[in-house]
């Protein structure tokens, strides 16, 4: 049964800017309208009735100091409540190059506070099953990329295979396939079951290592691919027949872009017409949407245009509760696209969703039900015929059974009339069960089951870097995220980290010169890496490994700090140490406390008894909480000597490279 349709909810993002247009761009936030006026040419002649005021309603508008806790607060905790209570959800980023989208999905570099939706959205809902003592659950992650039209799988390759596939083309591949009743099935993609935050936040970092990168003229961190994290949750009663499944979509939408102001060529010229073809799909998918909302059942709506636009079916005009964020740029040279991309959320804003609570029956305990209730009505038919035995399948098929007069006993007419009934739905059910089983045998023959299903992932979990800010709030001496810790494949991201603040270097970036070449691109990436100037150094150090990575660690900015993490992580295990020495002599003399408070029952006593319980309490959570820290940094430390590993061998392929051309 289709649930009550809700338009698509659609919020607006500014990115923070030095040169941010203050004169043309305003933010009536009391009505939460984004108001833009484009300077007249004074230096035409001709008359010019060209629009130069605009006006943009959002549900809310979010300015450049806004922090990431509001923006998340503000936009996706409902969508955590709503996957709880059973219905899907869609969260998605839209915008041009270099406004913000993955800064707001995925998080900065920086302090914990940095996190974006994603990171977030898979703290809550971790935190609110934990609460849910009344049901079982568990969660599953997929993670997907649309890279030139075609889908690659982020978590198709073992954690420890994870270097060695440098190319989009070397990660395995998936297709959307369609069955007879238009249900989509993913063929191809990997469903891992997490059963914790630690693991859930592995599996991002994983194929956000993945992840296609590159740098262009307007983001030197532009992502070169559309990316959908799904986190699946099932939800069962004890006892039940009724699973309750649903999904939070979180998409990142690779940037709209203007080749003549990123001045791309050769591959990257390639990306980007894929990228402005499907983002021209989606566009045109949501034009078809209103079109049919509106009454038009002439419209076609071509989701099977792109890769990206089939995928997102169920969230754009389907059973899912969305939320779309518009990431704009405030930069007077960029008003044109942030006018085309207020232009696009408004058409999307009049989309509307028909969600449901997401039910699914056991077909096996439904024919077990069925088969139970059976023997019950065919006992009870031998008990109404005079006839004593235990089993009435037995009873009923003995010959000298009496016949039954319906009309004299219509209770028993109608017994049996249900009987039948029941009967003919278990041959029904039997068929079905054995078609799937067909089915299944046949899938698993040809190589796999395909669909996104049930595949747990039984590869053992190594201990790979994880931001310690991520996973629980310490100090600021606390290590870096698992992004700043990556694969050198997002080193072209660390290169913006010397912007004005962590929003523009992560995400947003500051524009490079125009018409940057591949050398100015290996130069800069190489001194994002080290402070050596490789350009300046000669031939011979390449016949020299050992002097060319001294000199790499020299001037490697994360070797430096590994003495200082190193000193204070040594003084969190001495402290753990000392503690854990108190526990046997706090344990003693709280279980004094107890005896005295039996003996003596009086408030003196009780008094003293809550005293030593809290003081025992505290270092127990302190405990806790240190331990979660020297985990932390342990997993920092070996992603500090993985990252560096990584770096190097990055650093001396451009050197290589440098020296080659």
């Amino acid at each position: 049964m289709p649930g009550e349709a809700s338009s698509i909810k659609v919020y607006c993002r500014l990115r923070p800017s030095n040169n941010y247009a203050e004169d043309e761009i305003e933010v009536l936030a009391d009505e939460n309208v984004l108001r833009i006026r484009m300077e007249d040419d004074e230096q035409n002649t001709y008359i010019n009735n060209k629009r130069t005021a605009y006006k943009f309603k959002f549900a809310n508008i979010f300015e450049p100091t806004s922090k990431q806790d509001y923006v998340y607060e503000s936009t996706a905790r409902q969508c955590v409540d709503d996957v709880i209570k059973g219905f899907n959800a869609t969260i998605f980023a839209y915008g041009q190059t270099g406004s913000g989208k993955t800064y707001t999905m995925t998080g900065g570099s920086g302090d914990y506070s940095e996190r974006g939706i994603i990171p977030r959205c898979l703290a809550e809902v971790f935190e609110r099953l934990k609460k849910k003592t009344d049901s079982i659950s568990d969660v599953w992650v997929t993670y997907l990329q649309v890279y030139n039209g075609v889908g690659y799988d982020l978590l198709g390759v073992s954690p420890d295979d994870l270097g060695r596939h440098a190319s989009v083309e070397s990660l395995p591949r998936f297709k959307v396939l369609e069955d007879g009743e238009h249900n989509k099935h993913i063929r191809g993609l990997s469903a891992h079951n997490v059963t914790t935050l630690k693991d859930a936040l592995y599996k991002l970092f994983d194929g956000d290592t993945n992840r296609s990168v590159a740098a262009t003229a307007m983001n030197e961190a532009s992502s070169r691919s559309h990316c959908i994290f799904t986190v699946t949750v099932r939800q069962r009663q004890p006892g039940s027949d009724t699973t309750i499944r649903s999904k939070l979509n979180l998409v990142d939408l690779a940037g709209s872009e203007r080749v003549s102001r990123t001045h791309a060529e050769g591959e990257i010229l390639n990306e980007a017409k894929y990228i402005n073809g499907s983002l021209f799909s989606l566009e045109r998918v949501i034009t078809a949407l209103h079109a049919v909302q509106q009454g038009d059942k002439t419209v076609h709506v071509p989701y099977r245009s792109s890769l990206i636009t089939t995928l997102l079916q169920d969230s754009l005009g389907g059973n899912s509760r969305t939320v779309m964020l518009a990431t704009v740029s405030g930069e007077p040279s960029d008003m044109l696209e942030t006018i085309s991309t207020c232009r696009f959320a408004h058409r999307v804003m009049m989309i509307k969703n028909s969600a449901v609570v997401n039910e699914e029956t056991s077909l096996k305990k439904l024919v077990d039900r069925e088969k139970a209730e059976n023997r019950r009505l065919r006992r009870q038919i031998a008990v109404e015929m005079g006839l004593q035995a235990d089993d009435g399948e037995e009873a009923l098929a003995q010959p000298e059974a009496k016949p039954v007069d319906m009309n004299a006993n219509s209770d028993l007419a109608k017994e049996l009339e249900l009987l039948r009934q029941n009967e003919a739905r278990i041959a029904q059910l039997d068929q079905e069960i054995a078609i799937l089983a067909d089915m299944l045998t046949e899938a698993q023959a040809k190589g796999g089951l395909g669909d996104t299903g049930e595949q747990a992932d039984r590869t053992p979990m190594p201990a790979r870097v994880v931001s310690a800010r991520i996973m629980s709030e310490g100090d600021v001496s606390a290590p870096a995220t698992a992004r700043e810790l990556g694969p050198t494949r997002d080193s072209a991201r660390e290169v913006a980290s010397r912007g004005d603040s962590a929003y523009q270097s992560e995400r947003g970036g500051s524009p490079i010169a125009q018409g940057l070449s591949r050398r100015d691109v290996l130069v800069q990436t190489a001194a994002s890496i080290t402070a050596v100037d490789v350009a300046a150094l000669p031939p011979a150090i390449l016949s020299d490994p050992k002097a060319l990575y001294n000199l790499f660690t020299e001037h490697y900015p994360l070797w430096t700090s590994f003495k200082a993490r190193r000193e204070g992580h040594r003084g969190k295990i001495k402290a753990i140490k000392g503690l854990a020495q108190q526990v046997p002599v706090m344990r003693a003399e709280l279980e004094a406390f107890r005896a005295q408070l039996e003996e003596r029952k009086d408030s003196v006593a009780e008094k003293a008894f809550i005293g030593a319980k809290m003081e025992y309490s505290d270092i127990i959570k302190r405990m806790t909480a240190m331990k979660e820290e020297i985990e932390a940094e342990q997993a920092w430390f070996a992603g500090a000597e993985q990252k560096a590993k990584s770096e190097f061998r990055r650093w001396v392929e451009i050197i290589k490279e440098l020296m080659g051309g």
